[in-house]
Formats: structure tokens, sequence, C-alpha cells
């Protein structure tokens, strides 16, 4: 399922993982392998750009983080079909190169509270 992303130089992105039964599992994000790729596989713009965080929002439910991101998203990059390739362990199995298509979206002003 494709997910939205700002655009600009911070990528936010939610991801859920889910087993056969399609419940949600506990997994490890391994945040030295993820990263943003273009679908080009041999354009290597944001392979060097490795999340900053991964929040746990609930089991299975996790939030990847990028700053710094360089050059920055932009509305653009959707031509070049960007996505998160993803890897991890799920009960110390691991899985490679998960794909998550990315749309990049407007970034929406921000109110002052």
């Amino acid at each position: 399922m494709e997910q939205t992303v700002e655009a600009g130089t911070v990528a936010s992105i939610v991801v859920n993982v889910i087993d056969d039964n399609g419940d949600h599992v506990a997994a490890v994000i391994d945040q030295t392998t993820t990263r943003l790729q273009k679908g080009d596989a041999t354009d290597t713009t944001w392979n060097s750009v490795a999340p900053t965080s991964v929040d746990t929002i609930a089991t299975g439910v996790y939030r990847i983080r990028f700053t710094g991101v360089s050059p920055e998203l932009t509305l653009t990059d959707n031509d070049a079909a960007i996505r998160l390739k993803i890897n991890g362990t799920i009960a110390g199995t691991a899985w490679t190169e998960y794909h998550m298509p990315l749309r990049v979206v407007p970034a929406t002003p921000r109110a002052v509270v």
C-alpha cells in the first residue's frame, strides 16, 4: 500500500507489520540498511540517509523518521517512483528489502499554538 510523505528534508513514514493472519506482530526495523530509494535501483540519491529514529506506536506499528534528507523530497520525485526499502526481523527471522511505495505530497502549513 502506498504511503504519503511530505516534501522537504524530513520524511516520517508509518509502517504496519502483520503476520499471515493479518495480526500485528512485533518487529525490529534494521536502521543500518533501511533507506529511501528511487524506482531505478541504480539511483543511489538517498542511500546514505539512514533513519534517525524508529518509534513504536503500538505492537507492529512503527514510525520510521528520516531527517536531513538531501536532496530534499520534492513533488517531482513522484515521477521517479520513490519508495521505502525496509529491512528487519520478526521473532529473529530476517526479511530483506521489502519495498513500500511512497507518494510525495505538499508540506502542509503548520499553525503555531
